[in-house]
């Protein structure tokens, strides 16, 4: 008689170790998400929005791109700016 409760306990046990292990699989998902998918993301719509911006007057224009594009992206906050230049230095 006692093996039933041994079972049932196992089993909820393993229903908690189960959603554990799929909660924390979500949260490593999220984290990987909001701090590599979603700058990267938005860092690609500010530069299309920046080609768009400085082509508009039919001829690109490398300074109306950088303003545009380090604006774009500290309004969302992400960073990685461009100089004013536009050249990036290697270090």
């Amino acid at each position: 008689m006692e093996e039933p409760e041994e079972l049932d306990e196992f089993q909820f046990t393993r229903g908690w170790i189960v959603g554990i292990i799929i909660i924390v699989v979500l949260i490593i998902g999220f984290c990987i998400y909001w701090f590599a998918g979603r700058p990267a993301l938005e860092r690609h719509n500010c530069n299309r929005n920046a080609v768009k911006y400085a082509d508009q007057y039919g001829s690109y224009n490398q300074n109306m791109y950088v303003s545009y594009y380090n604006e774009c992206v500290e309004v969302k906050g992400i960073g990685g700016t461009i100089p004013e230049g536009g050249v990036i230095p290697v270090q």
